[in-house]
């Protein structure tokens, strides 16, 4: 593909992307092993009242991989981990990721049906867990995640390639097909070392809070840990303000990073738990100009951080400080493309200039590889072009952007219908794709909306079959997504409806829609 590249817009990217630095191109056991070597007995992570030093994990991950190789695994192949949020979850990644396999973290609070499916699709064959679940799970072998080695003759740990798969992180899919994205050693080594967003380096302390499946957990983990830092797990499974007041207080973390839900409650409800962090980093979501505003005042400037980043580019793509916020201001800049990412906005073929809306892409070597066992979903959203005399392998993100006056790319919604639930992505065309396919149900919608102000939910309206609704449909609805989809992929609210009413331009109405929500369910 090539990109008709006019010189006004070709010179406003090259600045955007004047974004080179040097990173260590090595997998994430060998950066590790450096951090070991020259700090053996600094805490390498804290969880309550626990504490591993980085020879203790080093240790522990060590004996689980060459557990692992013995049991037969190969490098290259998935190893599921159900474990919680927990020292002994990250020791798990890493023991795997040390064996030169990749690492799946699952839910076991997930359907039972979509972790069968998702454990199917990434052909794993061996569940890394707690010593207290049975031998088997779904039908595979279960290692206990504080095994040791048999006694005798253990094997060699595998050289790993930088360009190794290190994790697979499975996402919301429009065809009711969830999607498998995978991620590389490098795309990890860029995203903490050089750093523009954060400061990290030895000692650092960065808050590890946000669930296993989540991929800014890969910030948490590794960005302490391979800059000779230390991981500070919040110990609670849910985060409750008290709780997490609790955690900040007693560790005191230089750096926090919360979806933008967590931080609009905080601000709201709980401000002080922040008052001490350093670098307060919120993603996942459009920033609430309101929340955003009273944070600023209360917390100064150079500390609050937008991050925007797509699963597919390694957590974070850009970032902005957010130093100010103009009276006037209607949105929060997401910002510039961090260390070795570069960002381009596209208009059909042509590259946009300052001011000009077009679809956000993103190249670098935090692009993931693409979607597991999906080759034409791959191809559509990883491509290859040329703009200008710069050959680039590029993730398309779905997002709408624009550069603004001063050289800042502004968020302006999406082409499809993805959103971001408390940071986890979502289609709606999926959770609709499930609704429909129950028996008695004709059509549906599924629409975010705002129970309350800064607040996001999935809304869902069904059309039935027939005018003589069963006062049991509902209810069954509920039951059935709740049994085939994760928690954050339930909607909130549902509501039968007669019709899916259509604006002139013949898309669905949802305002219309959202105005009948008078007796949701």
């Amino acid at each position: 593909m090539r990109i008709n590249a006019p010189a006004a817009a070709l010179a406003a990217h090259e600045k955007l992307n004047d974004t080179l630095a040097d990173y260590p191109e090595e997998p994430i056991g060998d950066i590790f092993a450096r951090q070991v070597a020259e700090r053996p007995d600094q805490a390498a992570i804290r969880c309550g009242e626990h504490t591993l030093t980085y020879s203790e994990l080093n240790r522990a991950a060590t004996q689980l991989a060459k557990a692992l190789l013995q049991d037969g695994a190969q490098p290259g192949e998935a190893i599921a981990v159900a474990l919680p949020r927990s020292p002994e979850m990250v020791t798990a990644a890493l023991g795997i990721l040390l064996c030169g396999a990749s690492y799946l973290p699952i839910d076991l609070r997930w359907p039972e049906r979509r972790i069968a499916s998702l454990l199917d699709v990434a052909g794993v064959r061996r569940i890394v867990a707690a010593a207290a679940e049975p031998p088997q799970m779904f039908g595979r072998t279960v290692i206990d995640a504080a095994v040791t080695p048999i006694s005798g003759a253990t094997p060699d740990l595998p050289s790993v390639s930088p360009d190794a798969i290190a994790y697979i992180l499975f996402t919301s899919g429009s065809t009711g097909q969830p999607k498998g994205v995978l991620i590389r050693h490098r795309g990890v080594a860029r995203l903490v070392f050089a750093c523009r967003y954060a400061p990290l380096g030895p000692d650092v302390r960065v808050l590890h809070q946000s669930p296993v499946t989540f991929d800014a957990a890969v910030f948490e983990i590794w960005a302490p840990l391979l800059r000779g830092g230390v991981c500070v797990i919040h110990p609670d499974p849910f985060v409750r303000l008290a709780r997490l007041r609790r955690t900040v207080a007693a560790h005191r973390p230089d750096v926090v990073l919360v979806i933008t839900a967590l931080f609009n409650t905080i601000v709201d409800d709980a401000p002080e738990i922040l008052d001490q962090v350093g670098t307060i980093l919120v993603a996942g979501e459009a920033h609430s100009v309101r929340h955003t505003r009273r944070a600023l005042l209360r917390y100064g400037p150079a500390r609050i951080v937008n991050a925007y980043g797509p699963t597919e580019a390694t957590v974070f793509a850009t970032y902005h400080p957010v130093d100010e916020l103009p009276a006037e201001a209607s949105s929060v800049p997401i910002g510039t493309p961090i260390q070795n990412t570069r960002a381009y906005l596209f208009d059909n073929d042509r590259l946009c200039k300052p001011g000009q809306l077009g679809t956000l892409h993103l190249a670098g070597p935090g692009v993931g590889l693409g979607y597991l066992g999906l080759p034409e979903r791959t191809a559509a959203s990883f491509i290859e072009a040329r703009i200008g005399t710069q050959h680039e392998r590029l993730y398309c993100t779905g997002d709408l952007a624009r550069l603004d006056t001063q050289g800042r790319l502004v968020f302006c919604g999406r082409h499809d219908d993805q959103v971001k639930i408390n940071g986890y992505r979502v289609e709606c065309s999926e959770v609709r794709h499930r609704i429909e396919e129950i028996p008695g149900v004709r059509a549906a919608h599924v629409m975010l909306y705002e129970p309350s102000l800064g607040q996001r939910a999935l809304a869902a309206f069904i059309v039935p079959d027939c005018s003589d609704v069963s006062p049991q449909l509902v209810t069954f609805v509920r039951a059935y997504l709740k049994a085939n989809l994760p928690a954050y992929m339930v909607p909130k609210t549902l509501s039968v409806v007669a019709e899916l009413p259509l604006r002139e331009s013949g898309k669905i109405d949802s305002a219309a829609l959202l105005t009948s929500m008078g007796n949701p369910t």
